[in-house]
């Protein structure tokens, strides 16, 4: 019994959030920015590993929607 509304097996996708970040190859990290205090005036940098997680839900119509599950992967690029 199949309760989502393809009829040929397509998902939809919520491409919305798109955030802009840097990426050093040679070091492997992504460089995050921000602020240690609503009222801080300098930024603070830290590198850390790229991970990707991502949220799984379905679309219901009538009823909240489900959460399905989240895989999150650690992001490595080798040479």
């Amino acid at each position: 019994m199949s309760r989502c509304r393809s009829l040929d097996g397509d998902g939809n996708f919520n491409w919305r959030f798109v955030y802009p970040f840097d990426y050093i190859a040679a070091e492997q990290c992504v460089v995050v920015r921000r602020k240690e205090h609503f009222w801080s005036l300098d930024e603070t940098e830290t590198r850390e590993p790229p991970v990707l997680c991502i949220q799984i839900w379905d679309n219901d119509k009538f009823s909240p929607d489900d959460f399905l599950g989240t895989p999150c992967t650690s992001q490595s690029v080798s040479s």
